[in-house]
């Protein structure tokens, strides 16, 4: 009896899915700036069968992600679309169901490093029939880039691009656009806390709207312990105590 875990599901699913993690930057926002990124990133899909985002968390790798796996399914409408949402459970069977049929696949995979039985998703291009055309997109964050780049290592020609932070005018732009804070005060203080990183703007944009009041953002260290505790939770992980320090 085959046993579906509910972690292999279309985009719409896999967006309200995400949407609920209150540590996550919002899916349903503007496609800001990143254009030439996108197009860098779109050629890739084209060009390879396995593209690697890495970056920061928070940094915008998921948002982007999407961005290209919409346009791409534009472009080729013969593609099964999929993403991989983590529940910790491995996904063997899953993968078993889902991709021994004749066809194209595309595959989101969003924190790769996360995902219980990635290893199972690469072997997808190796086993692959000639009936078959995976293209597979992965996130990654930047401190468990070689994990995940040991991991695909079997694979040839994987493709990888990192996304960068957003420059101080930039996080001001997506602050008045999509929260349409426009108090020099409330923007210079958010810049200052976010350092670039559009997760931190956002969380801290949406306490400032919350509470109305430039207080609100002045001591932010319980902002931050929230930020960090997904990647303290990772950093646990991997057992290195120094790097946890850092």
């Amino acid at each position: 009896i085959e046993v579906d875990t509910g972690q292999i599901v279309p985009l719409d699913v896999f967006i309200s899915r995400y949407e609920k993690n209150k540590l996550a930057t919002t899916l349903q926002t503007e496609f800001h700036f990143r254009v030439n990124e996108k197009n860098d990133l779109f050629s890739l899909m084209q060009e390879s069968n396995l593209v690697i985002i890495s970056g920061q968390a928070g940094v915008g790798k998921s948002r982007i992600a999407v961005e290209c796996y919409r346009q791409f399914i534009a472009a080729n409408n013969t593609y099964k679309a999929y993403c991989i949402f983590n529940q910790g459970i491995d996904l063997f069977e899953d993968i078993k169901s889902y991709f021994s049929e004749t066809g194209n696949f595309l595959i989101f995979v969003d924190d790769a490093n996360r995902i219980s039985g990635f290893q199972y998703i690469v072997q997808l291009l190796q086993t692959k029939r000639n009936d078959q055309n995976f293209k597979i997109i992965v996130t990654v964050r930047d401190y468990a880039l070689e994990k995940i780049r040991e991991i695909c290592q079997p694979i040839s020609g994987v493709a990888e691009i990192t996304i960068k932070p957003f420059t101080n005018e930039e996080i001001k732009i997506l602050l008045k656009e999509e929260f349409e804070i426009n108090n020099h005060l409330y923007l210079d203080r958010i810049v200052d806390i976010a350092l670039g990183n559009p997760r931190i703007a956002v969380m801290a944009a949406q306490v400032a709207k919350d509470s109305n009041t430039l207080e609100s953002i002045r001591d932010v260290s319980e902002l931050y312990d929230k930020y960090y505790s997904t990647i303290k939770s990772d950093l646990d992980a991997l057992e290195d105590r120094d790097i946890l320090k850092v």
